[in-house]
């Protein structure tokens, strides 16, 4: 990581020094993707008011992102589709992590593309739609199931007392 990258919010690592934590008390480390600088930004105010929840980074594209979720090993990467080469990211982050649960949050329909951020790896898919606990629920909820084997007990994880109607269900 340069000083350019980093004065360009690319790649934003927040990684205290010295900081002991009781395993009780942890907050749960949330790995932002976003190409956009404004809605990353939103993003990670809003999760790190979460209880439970932190921003360990940041990034905006697929090499920093990379690099950073190496260096910091978050417990779930939140990231977006915008583009087809969204999916090959996500297929390449859960090759290389694979228990690492990876939360689509997205303005895409999902009606479409649930199906493909499932087959790529992902957790489970978000739209932007959502209602603000909606993502911190879908967090936990992937934060606590973990990984790609959950995804088929999804709709009992994220519909449970909710509205379902800005979420995602993919019927195996």
């Amino acid at each position: 990581m340069n000083s350019r990258e980093r004065s360009q919010g690319r790649f934003s690592p927040k990684v205290g020094k010295n900081l002991r934590i009781s395993p009780s008390s942890r907050r749960r480390r949330v790995f932002l993707v976003d190409r956009h600088v404004l809605t990353r930004s939103a993003e990670a105010g809003w999760i790190n008011r979460c209880s439970g929840l932190q921003v360990c980074g940041t990034a905006g594209g697929t090499v920093q992102a990379f690099r950073a979720v190496k260096l910091l090993r978050p417990d779930v990467v939140v990231t977006e589709i915008m583009r087809p080469h969204d999916l090959s990211f996500i297929r390449e982050l859960h090759r290389r992590h694979p228990r690492l649960p990876i939360l689509v949050f997205s303005m895409l329909d999902e009606a479409v593309y649930a199906a493909r951020a499932r087959a790529a790896g992902a957790y489970g898919y978000l739209t932007k739609e959502a209602k603000l606990g909606e993502l911190a629920r879908s967090i936990r909820a992937a934060l606590r199931e973990g990984g790609r084997s959950a995804w088929r007990h999804r709709q009992s994880v994220f519909y449970e007392n909710r509205n379902p109607s800005s979420l995602a269900v993919c019927r195996t």
